[in-house]
């Protein structure tokens, strides 16, 4: 029995994080106007395209260069120096940084170190996301939180709204392409939790004025819900595990769980 290798609801998840930066940009840029929302999204989209189709063929060297060097670590420093490197071009071309760095991520992924790179890059991670969790549990409010003060009504109803919208609206989702012929409610329910991305929406609205301290509270109370809430809905929906078809253990993963 063949076990199937493909993931819609990765694809899905992509394709969603791109049109989340795309309106990240339009946010920071303050450009909320039809023709501001068009010149962003064409520079978005097209510094993608060009950087995936023109960084393909110069990654794919680097990365043979990389792999005659008999030192450990220098495929994390080229991963690191490329989505720096890439991060800038993004900014200088008018888009948000985020969207280089994640360009570096999809054109090493196809690459033969990508495993090296991702057990690297989640070393990197065991000292910086903590940080990164840090400075966005500091800039909440948990006060907004208390719903005995009439004052956090308005903030608790947002945050539930966007609670629900984020729920519905992306179970939902999973049922828009006709053409998928597998579980449409897994790939649905895989695409709930709003992880750091949303978190770094609402730092960038906060300090680009767009958002309150109320409304980062109310995002933040949305992305931690719908973190929760997906796990175990998965464990629902998903069928018993075929023991062929579990993948072998990815090295690096593991230790920004456990620590080990």
């Amino acid at each position: 029995m063949l076990c199937r290798s493909h993931n819609p609801g990765v694809g899905a998840a992509v394709i969603d994080d791109i049109v989340g930066l795309v309106i990240l940009t339009v946010v920071a840029g303050n450009e909320v106007t039809a023709s501001g929302v068009a010149k962003i999204t064409f520079v978005a989209f097209g510094f993608l395209i060009v950087t995936l189709v023109v960084g393909g063929f110069i990654v794919s060297h680097a990365v043979r260069l990389v792999s005659k060097l008999d030192l450990p670590g220098t495929s994390t420093i080229l991963a690191v120096i490329l989505a720096f490197g890439l991060a800038w071009l993004a900014d200088k071309a008018g888009s948000a940084v985020i969207i280089g760095a994640f360009a570096a991520g999809l054109l090493l992924s196809g690459t033969s170190k990508a495993r090296e790179v991702e057990h690297g890059i989640t070393e990197l991670g065991n000292f910086f996301v903590p940080l990164f969790f840090v400075s966005v549990g500091a800039s909440v409010d948990i006060r907004v939180f208390n719903p005995l003060d009439p004052a956090n009504h308005q903030t608790l109803l947002v945050g539930t709204l966007l609670i629900v919208a984020a729920i519905v609206g992306k179970f939902a989702a999973g049922y828009a392409a006709p053409w998928f012929k597998g579980k449409k409610s897994v790939i649905g329910a895989g695409m709930i939790p709003r992880g750091e991305v949303g978190l770094i929406f609402a730092q960038m609205g906060l300090s680009g004025g767009v958002f309150d301290a109320k409304l980062v509270g109310a995002v933040t109370l949305m992305v931690m819900v719908t973190t929760f809430v997906a796990p175990p809905l998965l464990r629902v929906l998903f069928p018993p595990k075929d023991p062929a078809c579990v993948p072998p253990q990815a090295d690096g993963i593991e230790e920004l769980v456990t620590g080990e």
